[in-house]
């Protein structure tokens, strides 16, 4: 049981490590944390101080707020920019530390995306669940470069077909 725990523990180091560097190559304090939760993105530092957020919720103020379902957050990153990247049911959107959108790329329902890659090249990776392809987006998501079929199970629905991509 011991060995387990070192090992994993040695794992958990290097991981740390990994995040310590890339942090440090990203100007991005050690120890900060990006949370993608289904209300939006938001940037904690190592004091526990948010230092950014960026919420999709409708509040009326009346009651617990509502998430729209196309609003939902699934995925995000900071990027070497400082800018920040996230994808939610419908839509990807690079995102201002000041909250404005600088650019979005949107679809309509049957279509999923839930997912976003910032690539080497500075266009991003999503998905298109409804047509089982990668789609590479260029151009600040206003052409897609590519379409890269990947076969999935066609008679599975687009909420599983997005999982199996």
């Amino acid at each position: 049981m011991s060995r387990l725990v070192i090992v994993g523990l040695a794992s958990l180091a290097m991981a740390v490590a990994a995040v310590a560097v890339r942090a440090a190559e990203d100007d991005v304090a050690p120890g900060s944390v990006l949370v993608a939760s289904c209300e939006g993105l938001s940037a904690w530092d190592r004091g526990g101080n948010r230092t950014f957020a960026r919420f999709f919720v409708r509040d009326d103020g009346a009651k617990a707020p509502e998430v729209a379902w196309a609003d939902m957050i699934y995925d995000g990153c900071r990027l070497p920019s400082g800018n920040y990247l996230c994808a939610a049911h419908e839509w990807v959107r690079e995102i201002a530390p000041d909250g404005e959108i600088v650019w979005e790329y949107r679809v309509r329902k049957p279509v999923e995306l839930k997912t976003c890659v910032p690539l080497p090249n500075g266009d991003v990776m999503t998905v298109d669940a409804e047509r089982m392809e990668l789609i590479q987006l260029t151009d600040r998501g206003r052409r897609i470069a590519r379409r890269i079929l990947v076969p999935t199970n066609s008679k599975a629905g687009i909420h599983s077909r997005y999982n199996l991509l």
